[in-house]
């Protein structure tokens, strides 16, 4: 009855792992789908000649360590999948707006958007054709057979398709933004805000230097991680809704793109974390003690200002501008200010 019993979950091993290679049929292969198939043949594996793996594995603290680590990885598996089940199955209101995450997948050597991605697309478009006023994250990094990032191709796409891009174009008042900006910017420059994130960075260089370099990977951490729409509204409807969505959402973007900053910048992509926890801890603390003030307009004005600050950080990596965008952070507060007057 064991060995049957074995078997079967042998074959179910299997079939789940043919079901994660699936895109393999159409040209796909990602690192998301390898490992959970994987894992699953040698589970397969296992059941199937359970005696090779005891010989294979003959200290019976080595099996168990093992068995333990499959465990682990096969309830994420599961645990996975039957969270994207549930929220699959979590259809918003009718009439209720919500933010689209649309998450990355292979883009075509051309540039284009595999079949996959383009079935996300597609989504994404049906959804905030209807919904004009939704809000919409591409997320996506880019391997080395990608021209582009996947962002990047989801975004491109959407405004191929007609969809507009609104963070910088939302205020109804441009010049709070603007003067938001520039006040920032100069109380920033007074402050030496930036020369302070500078030299935490060589400080942490000097008291962790074995571990790589740290400067440049924390400044530049801080500078895209720290600031930008997300986490605004994230910070905002924590401290005055208590809710956490959009923050759980953006850690789980900020670890994919830290994961590759890190690769390039080192381990100091790791410590501009103390960054964010610092700059979204003092926006939801503020946004819980001015529930009163912080009205829709002004969400919406800090949103627009964040997402400028996000355009300079992108000048910034392409070589266009050398803007001090860390002595700006200043501005994020302004919009509260400025539209009593304005």
């Amino acid at each position: 009855m064991a060995k049957v019993l074995r078997h079967i979950l042998a074959v179910l091993c299997l079939l789940a792992a043919v079901f994660f290679l699936l895109p393999l049929g159409i040209g796909i292969l990602h690192f998301g789908m390898v490992w959970p198939a994987a894992l699953l043949l040698l589970c397969a594996a296992w059941l199937t000649w359970p005696d090779f793996f005891r010989r294979l594995l003959r200290p019976k603290w080595l099996r168990a360590l093992v068995g333990c680590v499959i465990a682990v990885c096969m309830t994420a598996i599961l645990v996975t999948l039957g969270k994207m089940a549930i929220a699959a199955a979590d259809r918003p209101a009718d009439g209720q707006d919500c933010t689209v995450v649309v998450l990355g997948c292979q883009v075509f050597p051309d540039g284009h958007p595999s079949l996959m991605l383009r079935g996300r697309i597609n989504a994404a478009y049906d959804y905030l054709t209807a919904h004009p006023d939704a809000l919409c994250i591409a997320s996506g990094g880019q391997n080395g057979s990608e021209p582009i990032s996947e962002a990047q191709c989801i975004r491109d796409t959407l405004v191929s398709m007609g969809i507009g891009i609104s963070g910088a174009i939302g205020s109804s008042n441009q010049l709070i933004p603007i003067l938001s900006l520039v006040i920032g910017a100069v109380i920033g420059e007074l402050l030496h805000i930036e020369d302070g994130v500078t030299r935490a960075g060589d400080w942490l260089q000097k008291k962790f230097g074995k571990m790589g370099p740290i400067t440049d990977g924390f400044v530049s951490g801080s500078l895209v991680f720290a600031v930008g729409a997300m986490a605004v509204m994230g910070s905002l409807d924590s401290g005055l809704k208590n809710d956490h969505g959009i923050l759980l959402a953006k850690s789980v973007i900020d670890f994919a793109g830290s994961v590759a900053f890190a690769s390039s910048m080192g381990i100091g992509i790791v410590f501009s974390g103390l960054s964010v926890l610092a700059v979204e801890g003092m926006m939801t603390l503020l946004a819980s003690l001015l529930t009163g003030v912080l009205t829709d307009a002004v969400i919406t004005e800090i949103s627009v200002t964040g997402s400028l600050m996000i355009i300079g950080i992108t000048l910034n990596v392409l070589g266009v501008t050398k803007l001090r965008i860390l002595n700006m952070t200043p501005a994020l507060l302004l919009p509260v200010l400025l539209c009593k007057f304005m």
